[in-house]
């Protein structure tokens, strides 16, 4: 499993900068993560666009092994 899936992960309950932040995709109150401030699902979401977006791109290129390991992470 992908760290950022992972809701019990270290880095998704230890924060990185002190002080109160807030989700960048819901707007609740959250830590500071390995990946900024994002709660566990926004920051799952948002992740998995990342990867379906840079699939596309591995097929424009034509690397198809890639772009189906990037969407089935």
């Amino acid at each position: 499993m992908e760290p950022w899936r992972d809701p019990t992960h270290e880095s998704y309950h230890r924060s990185r900068k002190p002080g109160k932040h807030y989700c960048l995709g819901c707007h609740t109150a959250c830590t500071y993560t390995a990946w900024g401030p994002w709660c566990h699902p926004c920051n799952v979401k948002r992740m998995t666009n990342v990867n379906k977006g840079m699939a596309e791109l591995a097929r424009s290129i034509g690397d198809e092994k890639m772009a189906r390991d990037l969407e089935a992470e």
